[in-house]
C-alpha cells in the first residue's frame, strides 16, 4: 500500500476535483463499516483543543495529524467529515476514497455514455445514439473485451481497454470483479475461495507447473469444472450462484506488485491489506469480506433503453437488484 503521504496527496486531490465530494467521502465510510476483517469499530471526535499539522493540502480539503494524540482527521469546505486514531485505519479509508472518487471523477469527465454498435456486417445501419464499429475494429480498440461479439457496449467504468455490454450491465460488472477477485487470490496462494451471495434489504506471481482450480457449483454438487489457476472463471460465475473454488499447486513467491495492474482492485483497502498480512512474517491461514456493486457508474439509463427498446424502469430495478446482492467471501490459505 501506498505511504500516508501519498495517499493522503491522491485523496485530496481527488475531493478538490470532485462534483460531489460528500458523496465519495460517505460512500467510502459505508463500505469500511461494512468490512468483515477491517471494519471501523469507532470513529472518534477529533480534538479542537490541540494543535493540528497538515500532512497534505489542495484547495479547501486537507488531511491533517497531531502526533500527542496520535489522530488524523479530514476537513473539507470547514467540515470535519472524520477522524480515525490508527494510521492503518486511515490508510484503509482514505485507499477507498481514491477507488470510489476515481471512478466517480472519470465518470464525471463523460459529458455522455459512449456507446458502440459492433456489427460484422457494413449494411447495417447505425442506431440514433451509438456508434458504429467493425467487430475486428473493436477487437483491436479494445483488446481486454472478453466474449466480444456483435452488439450494443459501452466503456468499462475501470478499464478504458475493454468494452462492457449495455444487456445486463451492472450484473456484468459484477461477475468481472468477483472473476478478477478469484483470479488474484489463486496468485496470492489460497487453497480455496468460497463465495456466498445474500440480498442486502437495506440497500505477476509465478505458480510451479500444472496448477489448476476446481470449482463446485451449488446445489448440483455433482458439477464441477478444472482451469488453470490466473485464467479467466468468468464463464462459470453467475450473480445467483453460490460456489467455490478449490486451487491445487504450490506458489513461489506473492508478487509484492500484484495489484498494481488491477482492474477493480489496485486501491481497495481490502485485498491490499490482504496482500501486506500475506507478505508479513505472520500471515493469515483465512480471510473473510465481502464485496458489491453500488455505484451507476454515470450509467445513461434513458439512452440505453432508448437503444435497447425497453422500458427505463426495467434498467434501474436491475440496478437495485444488483446493488442489493452481497458477496460474502470466505478465503483459506492452508
Amino acid at each position: 500500500m501506498e505511504s500516508l503521504s501519498q495517499l493522503s496527496k491522491e485523496t485530496v486531490s481527488i475531493l478538490a476535483k470532485a462534483k460531489n465530494p460528500d458523496y465519495i467521502i460517505s460512500s467510502a465510510k459505508e463500505q469500511m463499516s461494512r468490512h468483515i476483517n477491517k471494519g471501523f469499530k469507532k470513529i472518534t471526535k477529533p480534538e479542537n483543543n490541540v494543535h493540528w499539522d497538515i500532512v497534505y493540502q489542495e484547495g479547501s480539503f486537507f488531511i491533517e495529524q497531531n502526533n500527542h494524540f496520535h489522530q488524523y482527521r479530514l476537513i473539507g469546505n470547514g467540515h470535519t467529515y472524520f477522524s480515525v486514531k490508527k494510521k492503518e485505519k486511515l490508510e484503509e479509508l482514505l485507499s477507498k476514497i481514491i477507488e470510489i472518487g476515481t471512478m466517480q471523477n472519470n465518470s464525471d469527465l463523460k459529458s455522455s455514455m459512449s456507446v458502440y454498435q459492433v456489427v460484422v456486417d457494413d449494411s447495417i445501419e447505425e442506431k440514433q445514439g451509438c456508434k458504429i464499429i467493425k467487430l475486428n475494429n473493436a477487437r483491436e480498440q479494445f483488446p481486454e473485451t472478453t466474449n466480444l461479439t456483435a452488439g450494443f457496449y459501452t466503456i468499462h467504468p475501470c478499464n478504458e481497454k475493454a468494452l462492457t455490454p449495455l444487456e445486463n450491465y451492472f450484473g456484468n460488472l459484477a461477475l468481472d470483479k468477483d472473476n478478477e477477485c478469484v483470479v488474484l487470490l489463486g496468485k496470492m496462494g489460497a487453497k480455496k475461495v468460497k463465495i456466498s451471495r445474500t440480498e442486502n434489504n437495506e440497500g505477476n506471481n509465478k505458480f510451479s507447473s500444472g496448477i489448476n482450480a476446481k470449482i463446485k457449483k451449488e446445489p448440483q454438487n455433482d458439477s464441477s469444472i478444472t482451469v488453470d489457476v490466473g485464467s479467466s472463471i468468468l464463464k462459470n460465475l453467475n450473480n445467483e450462484m453460490n460456489f467455490e473454488v478449490l486451487f491445487k499447486g504450490t506458489p513461489t513467491n506473492i508478487n509484492k506488485d500484484l495489484l498494481l495492474n488491477s482492474v477493480w482492485y489496485k486501491n481497495d483497502p481490502q485485498l491490499n491489506g490482504l496482500l501486506e498480512s500475506l507478505l508479513s512474517t505472520n500471515p493469515p491461514k483465512q480471510w473473510d469480506f465481502e464485496e458489491n456493486i453500488n455505484s451507476t457508474f454515470n450509467f445513461d439509463f434513458s439512452a440505453t433503453a432508448s437503444i435497447l427498446g425497453i422500458l427505463e424502469t426495467n434498467l434501474k430495478e436491475e440496478f437495485k437488484k444488483i446493488s442489493r446482492i452481497k458477496r460474502i467471501f470466505h478465503v483459506e490459505f492452508e
